[in-house]
């Protein structure tokens, strides 16, 4: 869905790729975007009702328009691939505190208050909502599918580093996937360590 409404926007654009792998990341993280700003503006209009959450569905029609054979020449299958093990931890019912405490249940109340509403009981009642909104989804189907978010999230991020180390070592395929699974895991250690202070 993501990568549908950004595919959409992007060929709206009419941008230039240095790489499929480049286009695929600004691709999802556009649709990313546009579905947060979709899920807010339903949520502060007061419709956040199951049946116009799920027009975001409508994005999946933006798919037909990703060159699949190019990606598929291009590689860009072997993230998703290389990282389809760790799609197996989003298979179970979510148990990490923060999924729990805060992430799931502002999620949860935009879905049946069918607005953004303020939740005093949550532990950060006024945390940014952007990532919750795009549990918001997912949450239509079950909890599960909603922990499948941040899964796309690390996918789509190492996408992108490996797009930028694409660009700086095109000749050496070791070096670019060396850069850009350290990278993403530096990225998330940092970002680890940004919200923990």
């Amino acid at each position: 869905m993501f990568l549908g409404w950004g595919s959409l926007l992007l060929d709206r654009i009419r941008s230039d790729f240095a790489s499929m792998h480049e286009r695929i990341f600004f691709g999802l993280s556009l649709g990313m975007a546009l579905c947060v700003g979709l899920v807010s503006l339903v949520g502060l209009l007061g419709i956040a009702y199951p049946a116009v959450l799920l027009l975001l569905l409508v994005g999946l029609w933006g798919l037909r328009k990703v060159d699949w054979k190019a990606a598929y020449a291009q590689g860009v299958h072997w993230p998703a691939l290389l990282f389809s093990p760790t799609l197996v931890m989003t298979l179970y019912p979510p148990t990490v505190w923060d999924d729990i405490s805060f992430h799931l249940p502002i999620a949860q109340s935009l879905i049946h208050a069918h607005q953004i509403t303020l939740n005093e009981f949550i532990r950060y009642p006024f945390f940014p909502l952007n990532g919750e909104l795009l549990f918001v989804p997912g949450l239509l189907v079950n909890t599960i599918s909603a922990q499948l978010v941040p899964w796309i999230c690390l996918l789509t991020l190492t996408i992108g580093c490996f797009s930028e180390a694409q660009k700086h070592f095109p000749d050496r395929p070791g070096t670019k996937w060396a850069l850009a699974f350290g990278l993403t895991g530096s990225l998330v250690l940092l970002a680890n360590q940004l919200m923990t202070t």
